[in-house]
């Protein structure tokens, strides 16, 4: 993983909710990949994103909303601690 991931997926999210606005989206990926989901999605920061023990499901899905006033904070935060 790497801070450059979670940036590359705020990036993607913006575009997500341009196009797919208010419908139900699947993502597939790597650990990354969720890391991005989870720090966009909630308050925690890429630390504790990254450290936390995962969840483990039989089926691996987890469901997260995704908001524009939440991920343009987030990245106001990820932007600022550089």
């Amino acid at each position: 993983w790497s801070e450059a991931a979670i940036i590359h997926w705020v990036h993607l999210g913006q575009g997500a909710l341009v196009a797919y606005n208010g419908k139900t989206i699947v993502v597939i990926g790597h650990r990354a990949t969720r890391y991005g989901i989870l720090y966009c999605c909630g308050e925690q920061s890429v630390a504790t994103v990254v450290t936390t023990p995962w969840e483990w499901l039989e089926v691996p899905i987890w469901r997260y909303e995704l908001h524009a006033d939440r991920l343009a904070q987030r990245e106001a935060a990820l932007l600022h601690t550089h």
